[in-house]
């Protein structure tokens, strides 16, 4: 008696701490739905870098209803955000998604989807497209945090985090930005010199876009930014694994496959793990077509996707465009439909092979609706424009080919200088 009773200090939520809720149902909506769904971001989001995703049972124990406000959930979990979503019956199957910063309840970011099917290989896309929201959202959000707060002794993973950032977000990366992000990484490899980790996350989240054939405008800063940072890395971690894809992909987006097929034998050759097995076989066939080895590309692809379904949009794409350039149409539409029903995001390069395969095929009405779509999502779309994009090193007769199904596709003939006939690929 006569002591006062002072509260305990708070706990400050950890860097990216997320409590992620279960998806909930609205009315009749399928529950089997929102359980996928909730599995599919669940395990999208803990592959974050530095996320630290909480189990929302916590929020039961400490009292919580399912529907307590993030302020009460994130003070409860001692997290920054909140991650919730519902599913709305239908046809098609309405899903929101959103994340809420806890501190001020500010909804930083939200979006609506629709579902055609409820079961889990029909959701998986939608599962990934949220997950990437999500994740330049807390990128963005945790950046904007850690900027207000002085940069003198801040934490290595504080520091990692602002600079992927840089490379996550939606604008071009300028040569000041990549400035600001090797600054930022020199600072938190400073604490830790020989710890190539850091540096890995930074040129994979460099290349992300230019590996998944995004329209980007800043493709050579990219690669350069990446290449400075694999001299590096290839100093402090040489014959690691992850030094070795690295340097096969930047290779490989540049074009040089005389030097980076070589890298994917050996890692291919040592892989014993299924998922790395598909991502080497899917750079070895890029490799192998790229040099005009159709029917070695070909094998190859089809082989890597018969003991798993890792990585089905990668291979079906590499594989369609192995198929379209070897003349095997119909199976090249076989290929790059599975490949886009199952894509998280629309790819420019994705598309126009479909369309132009469809097209070769025959099936016009279905090209013609491949041009109407990519139109709608960008109107001042031209073809030349994505020929110069995603295309950078592609051999110059399998380009004609490309450029020829195009036009049969309904795009106007300017989509290459020469439309005449090309010399024969090597089987």
């Amino acid at each position: 008696p006569g002591l006062r009773q002072h509260p305990p200090p708070a706990v400050e939520p950890a860097l990216m701490s997320v409590a992620a809720r279960p998806f909930t149902k609205a009315g009749d909506g399928p529950a089997d739905a929102a359980t996928a769904l909730t599995a599919l971001v669940g395990n999208g989001l803990v592959g974050i870098p530095f996320a630290a995703i909480v189990d929302t049972k916590g929020a039961d124990l400490a009292g919580l209803a399912p529907d307590a406000p993030a302020a009460r959930v994130g003070q409860a979990l001692h997290t920054r955000y909140v991650f919730d979503g519902t599913i709305l019956p239908g046809a098609p199957l309405r899903v929101t998604a959103r994340l809420t910063e806890t501190a001020t309840g500010i909804v930083l970011w939200s979006n609506s989807y629709d579902a055609d099917r409820a079961d889990p290989q029909a959701l998986a896309p939608l599962g990934e497209r949220i997950t990437t929201a999500v994740r330049r959202a807390l990128l963005r959000a945790e950046t904007l945090r850690l900027e207000a707060l002085p940069l003198d002794n801040r934490p290595p993973p504080e520091l990692i985090v602002m600079a992927l950032a840089i490379y996550d977000a939606p604008e071009p990366v300028t040569p000041d930005s990549s400035e600001r992000a090797r600054t930022l990484l020199e600072r938190a490899v400073a604490a830790d010199p020989k710890q190539p980790n850091p540096i890995f996350l930074l040129i994979t989240e460099i290349l992300r876009p230019l590996a998944n054939h995004q329209d980007v405008t800043d493709r050579e800063l990219r690669l350069r930014s990446a290449e400075a940072w694999l001299e590096r890395v290839r100093q402090l971690a040489p014959g690691a694994p992850n030094t070795m894809t690295l340097q096969g992909l930047a290779l490989t987006l540049r074009g040089r496959c005389d030097e980076a097929e070589p890298l994917w034998m050996e890692m291919l050759r040592q892989s014993r793990d299924g998922v790395q097995t598909n991502l080497y076989a899917l750079q070895l066939g890029t490799c192998l077509r790229l040099e005009g080895r159709l029917d070695e590309s070909i094998a190859l692809l089809q082989w890597a996707m018969k003991p798993n379904g890792n990585n089905v949009v990668g291979l079906n794409m590499e594989l369609g465009a192995a198929l379209y350039a070897a003349g095997r149409y119909p199976e090249a539409v076989a290929a790059l439909r599975c490949a886009k029903q199952r894509a998280p995001l629309v790819v420019p390069r994705l598309r126009l092979y479909l369309a132009a395969a469809e097209a070769q095929a025959g099936l016009t009405g279905a090209a013609g609706k491949e041009r109407q779509e990519m139109l709608a999502i960008d109107p001042g779309l031209t073809v030349r424009r994505l020929l110069d994009a995603p295309f950078p090193n592609e051999p110059r007769d399998q380009m004609l080919r490309l450029s020829r199904g195009l036009v049969l596709a309904g795009w106007s003939d300017d989509v290459a200088p020469d439309l005449s006939a090309a010399p024969p690929a090597k089987h």
